[in-house]
């Protein structure tokens, strides 16, 4: 009987691209997120350091974990001190994180945050952004062993945790697994499918009186919608995308990244763009994921508010989600959005008709008392970020 081994790599480029994406293909639980051009656009494109793990059945790969070792998301200090009376949660942090926080305790309300903020850690997450988790072939017992013994070797003093975001219900597979190896899940986040194998009458139909009426007024205009890889539209993508964030309050990703994929991505990267009375209204950002027969939304890049005033949102998501029928996929997925009713996001994309899909996502602490600082830091802000929780 061949021996398994398994292998972590610090860069995607040490791993066979046709056997990577020939495991994903095959598997399951694959997917767009899996595949070596995704994981190579996020370590170039984003500076992400890979921790990539790899079971071989003598010279084939037969189960992976892609990971990235990635800065930590700490809860903003001055919301929570605006909230709270600091010293009271100060005094709440354990001591001697890495030497850090031992010196909050009775500090005045600057240095807490400060302390609080400096935190030098970083997560192990499979994987941010997208989606990542376990993906095998055979003797799945033994390789999930395999994969979890060695990333358990690669957590270190510095690391706060590891997370698992999965994009799909089937990982739900592994939920005792992963509890038995110490994760415990977390419901913060969904995506909404729409089913597109039927004829789209029949997508109209189930969406709610509303977001149907709108979709059809803005057909009734002159519009066109074209198809174009990112490598042509990158410059005016790219700077829609930024007045999208700027209005939004978010944080860009670097025009790095839209670089990457572009370059090292171009057959999964698809770039729509809407036309309406002559006036160019707007571009959304596609990976196809042809694994699991979904076309997923990833970058709003509307730019200008007064675009919205040609409903590019509604000729856009309609639009593609008949191109994925007509190409053969099975769903049109509207991307990520906080588990909030809310949230208007949350609202708009429910009124389509589309079916909730549960973002599976497991934590396991690294460092017992970094992760413990953490949880309070973090649990401190979900109070102030969501009151009636």
């Amino acid at each position: 009987m061949t021996e398994l081994t398994v292998t972590s790599h610090e860069t995607i480029d040490a791993v066979d691209e046709n056997q990577w994406d020939t495991l994903v293909r095959q598997s399951d639980l694959g997917s767009v997120f899996h595949r070596h051009g995704w994981l190579r656009a996020v370590e170039r494109g984003l500076d992400r350091r890979p921790e990539h793990f790899v079971v071989r059945k003598g010279s084939n790969p037969v189960a992976l974990l892609p990971n990235f070792r990635a800065p930590v998301d700490l809860p903003d200090p001055s919301a929570l001190l605006e909230r709270f009376d600091s010293p009271t949660l100060v005094d709440r942090l354990p001591t001697g994180a890495l030497g850090a926080v031992s010196t909050v305790a009775g500090a005045p309300a600057d240095a807490s945050a400060d302390a609080l903020d400096s935190l030098p850690v970083e997560r192990l997450c499979s994987t941010a952004p997208g989606f990542g988790g376990p993906v095998v072939l055979t003797d799945e017992a033994e390789c999930l062993d395999m994969l979890f013994d060695a990333l358990d070797d690669a957590i270190s003093e510095y690391t706060l945790c590891h997370v698992v975001k999965a994009k799909e219900p089937a990982f739900m597979r592994y939920g005792k697994f992963l509890a038995g190896r110490g994760y415990a899940p977390t419901l913060l986040d969904c995506r909404f499918v729409l089913d597109v194998d039927r004829p789209f009458e029949e997508v109209l139909d189930g969406m709610d009186k509303e977001r149907r009426k709108a979709v059809r007024d803005a057909r009734e205009r002159e519009y066109e919608v074209t198809e174009r890889p990112l490598a042509e539209t990158l410059d005016e993508t790219y700077d829609r995308y930024l007045r999208d964030m700027e209005r939004a309050g978010g944080d860009p990703y670097p025009r790095s990244f839209f670089a990457a994929l572009a370059a090292d991505f171009p057959e999964r990267t698809r770039v729509f763009s809407a036309e309406v009375d002559g006036v160019a209204a707007g571009q959304y950002v596609y990976l196809l994921d042809d694994e699991q027969s979904a076309v997923h939304y990833f970058f709003s890049a509307i730019g200008d508010e007064s675009n919205y005033e040609y409903n590019p949102t509604e000729l856009l998501h309609s639009h593609v989600a008949e191109w994925a029928r007509e190409h053969g996929y099975d769903a049109y997925d509207f991307g990520s959005t906080g588990s909030t009713f809310r949230d208007g996001t949350f609202k708009y994309k429910e009124k389509y008709g589309a079916r909730v899909v549960p973002t599976l996502r497991w934590e396991r602490g690294g460092s017992p008392v970094l992760w413990n600082a953490y949880r309070v830091a973090r649990r401190g802000y979900q109070r102030y970020a969501y009151p009636d929780t």
